[in-house]
């Protein structure tokens, strides 16, 4: 009778184990039709409209600056920033972040967030070979990976922009879950795909594609636990800073601008904060982008 229950126990998990590879096979595979609004290049399995953007101003002794995306998406969030600077001529560099911005998933498996902050490390000290100041714009997630390279490299001004900085309340419980080493152990065996809520029907898919803002709509849970590991390792004290600009959209649900300037009066961390009222979280791409690009921009000059 003994044997019996624990076949039954066995046969439940192998019907778990096969339930959760064939939704996370089928998320990726709806995942793909996302890709068909971009012009994709087969031969370095990434999309002409997905790559760093670099400009030099020719002065050597002007200012930098360094534009780190978010999770997920990409350095086209940065599309219509680096147009106005440009016109500008303000140099700026704006990498792409390990295992985003192309085709395939299988680099975000094997994903640990040192290579995130190496990724922003080396995009900081190829600036610093052409310029004698270099400054900071984070989204997102690029937020959180601008104040750990502020605790390792001397930044002039850094703007933050939706910063992830943190955990909203409804993931808590699922964050302490996966960073329980015993518990990620036995998770990370199946590490399930994740969808994005933007990306649970085709229509949401088209009006990603068509926006010409690439984020992929699905990641493995272990990459969320990178993030969520990148969050808890900031050290607010070793931030090395001058003059701070946080940037928030008032109708974010990503980010909840409230919590994050009480985190921050907890912390002690002194910064300029504007906020926009017709604006979510991307900010960067919504209706009031204009203004908040030239509050960037009047910022770092």
């Amino acid at each position: 009778m003994f044997s019996d229950y624990l076949l039954n126990i066995l046969a439940i998990l192998i019907l778990l184990i096969i339930a959760e590879k064939f939704i996370s096979i089928n998320r990726i595979k709806k995942a793909r039709k996302y890709f068909k609004y971009f012009t994709g290049i087969e031969k370095i399995g990434g999309f002409a409209e997905v790559h760093p953007y670099f400009h030099f101003s020719g002065n050597k002794e002007g200012e930098s600056v360094l534009l780190i995306h978010g999770f997920s998406a990409s350095s086209s969030e940065f599309r219509f920033l680096v147009e106005e600077m440009k016109k500008k001529n303000i140099t700026y560099y704006a990498p792409m972040l390990t295992g985003f911005g192309i085709d395939d998933f299988h680099l975000l498996q094997k994903i640990k967030y040192n290579d995130w902050l190496r990724d922003v490390v080396y995009g900081y000290d190829l600036l610093k070979q052409i310029s004698s100041k270099i400054s900071v714009v984070g989204h997102s997630m690029g937020g959180l990976l601008a104040l750990h390279l502020a605790s390792m490299r001397e930044i002039n001004k850094i703007v933050l922009t939706s910063p992830y900085l943190v955990i909203k309340d409804d993931h808590k419980w699922g964050s302490r879950l996966i960073r329980n080493r015993y518990i990620w152990n036995l998770l990370s065996y199946f590490n399930p795909v994740l969808s994005k809520e933007g990306s649970k029907n085709a229509s949401k898919l088209e009006m990603m594609g068509t926006s010409r803002r690439f984020a992929i709509p699905v990641f493995p849970l272990s990459i969320v636990r990178e993030l969520w590991s990148l969050l808890e390792d900031l050290n607010y004290e070793r931030i090395k800073r001058n003059e701070v600009l946080i940037i928030c959209g008032k109708n974010d649900t990503t980010v909840i601008p409230e919590e994050v300037r009480k985190l921050l009066a907890e912390r002690k961390f002194e910064y300029i904060y504007t906020e926009f009222r017709n604006s979510g979280h991307n900010l960067l791409e919504e209706k009031e982008r204009g203004e908040v690009i030239s509050r960037i921009i009047e910022f770092i000059n």
